[in-house]
Order: C-alpha cells, then sequence, then structure tokens
C-alpha cells in the first residue's frame, strides 16, 4: 500500500535536492512520453495539460531527478485521435520510455489500455472522464470519472440554485465521456428532485447551435445541464447569449479546464462546472505557487488567454510524482534495462491506494481509478476564473 503526506513528499524532494544536478547527469537519462493531440482541432488544449506535465518533470529534475537519473520527455501527437493514440503508445514503447502519461480522450484512453498487455509500457492517464474503461496491470487513471464526480456535483448544484426545478440534459454524443456523461445527469438529476423536460444530442463539431436553442427556448428549461468539448460549449452559449435566453448551465468535468472559462466569460452568463481547483488562492504553499508558477510559464504563450485557467493541469503534475517515487522506491535510473524498469513501475503502481501528493488527494478503488474529492466551481466573468461555489469538502 502507497500512502504518501504532502509532508512526506517534500521531505523526500528536498533530500532528492541534496544530492544535487550533478549526480542527476551522471547517469543515462530515463525516458518518459507524452500523447497529446499536438495538432488537430483540439490542440488548443495542449499548453494546459503540457504544462502541468513538464512542471512536474522539472520539479523532478531540479530536486536531482531519480537515483541519478533526469527525465528525459518524449512526445507523441495524437490529433485527439484513437489511432494516432495506438501509434504513439507504440512508439513510446520501442523507443525506450519508461512510463507514459495521456492520452486526454477517453475514446483514445479505452484503445490503448487493451495493448498494454503486449507492449508493457506502463501509462498514468489523468482526464479519462468514461466510466467503466477497465485498468490493465500496466494502467492507472489518476482521475474521477462521471460516476465519482456526478452525485456530488448535481447535490451542489441543486443547493447553490434552489429554484431549479426542470432542466434540459444536452450532450456530444461523438465523445464517449461526454455521452455517458448524459445517462448520469439524469439519474443525478431526478434524484435531487428535478424533472428531465428532453435530452438533445449534438456531435463534437457542431457550430451551428441556433435551431437547438429554439427547441431550448420552446422547452424553457430552468437550466440546463451539458456535457461537451469546449468549442460545442462555447458555440452554444455564444447563440444562447445571442437569443438572449441566459439560464444557469452545469457542466460536468469536461468543460472545467482550458480556455473555455476565458471565452465564455464576456457572455456574461451563470455556468457551473465540477472540478478540483481553481486559480484562488489556498492558503496552502504549494498549491498558491504551483498556481502562480503556472501563470508565469503561460505568460508569453499566443495562444493561451489570461489569465490561464490551472484547472486539471494539477493532476498531470501529481502523476508525474507519482511515477517519480515509485521509480526511487524501486532504485530505478536510466542504466536499467528498459523492460525490467516498466516491470517494477507496473508493480508499484498496481499497489497504489492513496497519494497525498502537495496538491491534491487521491484514493484508487479496486479497479484502480481515482478519487478525487469533487467540487462545484462557478464561472467569475468579470475576473474570467472559476471561483469555488461549495463548501469544502470535510477532513478528519
Amino acid at each position: 500500500m502507497l500512502r504518501r503526506t504532502a509532508l512526506g513528499v517534500s521531505l523526500a524532494l528536498i533530500a532528492a535536492a541534496a544530492v544535487g544536478p550533478a549526480m542527476a547527469q551522471s547517469k543515462p537519462p530515463i525516458k518518459v512520453g507524452f500523447i497529446l493531440p499536438y495538432t488537430g482541432f483540439a490542440s488548443n488544449l495542449v499548453p494546459y495539460f503540457e504544462t502541468g506535465f513538464l512542471m512536474g518533470v522539472d520539479d523532478v529534475n531540479a530536486a536531482g531527478g531519480v537515483n541519478g537519473s533526469r527525465l528525459e520527455v518524449l512526445k507523441e501527437d495524437d490529433q485527439l485521435r484513437p489511432p494516432e493514440a495506438v501509434r504513439g503508445y507504440r512508439k513510446l514503447a520501442r523507443d525506450g520510455a519508461f512510463v507514459a502519461f495521456g492520452p486526454i480522450s477517453s475514446t483514445a484512453w479505452e484503445t490503448v489500455v487493451p495493448l498494454t498487455g503486449e507492449d508493457k509500457l506502463p501509462i498514468i492517464n489523468t482526464t479519462a472522464q468514461k466510466p467503466q474503461i477497465g485498468n490493465s496491470k500496466y494502467t492507472l487513471r489518476m482521475t474521477s470519472h462521471d460516476l465519482k464526480m456526478m452525485p456530488q456535483g448535481v447535490a451542489a448544484f441543486a443547493k447553490a440554485e434552489p429554484r431549479v426545478k426542470r432542466v434540459v440534459i444536452m450532450g456530444d454524443v461523438k465523445e464517449v465521456a461526454t455521452k455517458t456523461a448524459l445517462d448520469s445527469f439524469e439519474r443525478e438529476a431526478k434524484a435531487n428532485g428535478m424533472q428531465v423536460l428532453d435530452t438533445i444530442d449534438f456531435t463534437t463539431q457542431t457550430t451551428e447551435f441556433s435551431p437547438i436553442v429554439i427547441k431550448l427556448r420552446q422547452l424553457n428549461p430552468d437550466a440546463i445541464m451539458v456535457s461537451s468539448l469546449t468549442a460545442a460549449f462555447v458555440a452554444l452559449a455564444k447563440e444562447m447569449n445571442a437569443q438572449r435566453f441566459k439560464v444557469p448551465v452545469l457542466s460536468n468535468l469536461i468543460f472545467w479546464p482550458a480556455n473555455g472559462i476565458n471565452l465564455i466569460a464576456p457572455l456574461d452568463m451563470t455556468v457551473y462546472a465540477m472540478g478540483f481547483g481553481t486559480n484562488e488562492a489556498t492558503g496552502r504553499p504549494a498549491y498558491d505557487s504551483y498556481i502562480t508558477r503556472y501563470q508565469q510559464r503561460l505568460a508569453s504563450d499566443n495562444r493561451v488567454p489570461r489569465p490561464a485557467n490551472a484547472a486539471n493541469s494539477v493532476v498531470a503534475y501529481e502523476a508525474v510524482q507519482l511515477a517519480a517515487h515509485v521509480m526511487r522506491e524501486r532504485n530505478i535510473d536510466g542504466s536499467m534495462p528498459a523492460a525490467r524498469a516498466r516491470d517494477l513501475i507496473a508493480d508499484g503502481l498496481q499497489k497504489v491506494e492513496a497519494w497525498n501528493g502537495s496538491l491534491l488527494y487521491f484514493t484508487f478503488d479496486g479497479q484502480r481509478d481515482a478519487y478525487i474529492p469533487p467540487r462545484l466551481v462557478k464561472a467569475d466573468n468579470q475576473r474570467q476564473m472559476w471561483v469555488f461555489a461549495d463548501e469544502p469538502p470535510k477532513t478528519n
């Protein structure tokens, strides 16, 4: 069983830092792989996720690396397409990566998982929202899927918006993570005493929402619940604004990351989402320092509006820290044969029951899926950032 406290992680980093960069350069590097949509229609998401991973890598290396080896990054572009994710995973295995991170799409993750038994490259996913994607010996899902997020998220929304009694559920039926969220929305809405007037489907790259908003106006719900990637969500919000139809909107975790908050803020709508954190100061030094550094790293990236939304980049950061911890405990360095290192990492990941990192706390169930205590966040349109809209979870 792996249980680490935030203090323990910090002390481990301090101890590693005493080794110094010189020792970290004395051994061959440890290759780690990223599978992200560097090109294609979802490439705008890359700076947000990649920055979290890279900050994790940089902090590991700044603290002396892993047992005298620096982490070296290999990048593969999956274009948010499952076949390309498969190609990238297999190439990382051929190129000697010890561990990989990604892909961000549930569809791609579900496609990669069955291959891991053959290629045996451990891979950690930090974003896939579709429930019931089984892990293998070589995989770990380090995020909460919809079945874990929805009950608390919808209940918190019902408390924040007590006048909402009639809702319409809307979702992208092309991306599996958003499609499966529709059933979860309906179940939890009814559990909280809401009437579901209708369910409206659309697809990932829908741009014309005029007929859909006309139908929404006819149904006249008190709120809508939406599961969609950023582009379609923003297009829907713009059409709602154009038709002067403004009701509270609740999204699941999928809209919380990236630049969606910056794009909808000028519309001055009431938008909620489910997530794990915001850009707000927390009083926790490690988290607040991370947010500041994250903003600084993306300040010169013209692809990213300011303020840069940190969102679940914190999960990416923690995934790298967890992988580094597993490798340190098993005395892995860059001189170890890749096949041996991969088996040791997979064995370590299998034993993870909890990870109390410097930024977030994770527990893992018997299927090796994480649970992160969810929060309801609300768009602060004036500051173009998410803020907490619920009470913090109770801690022992």
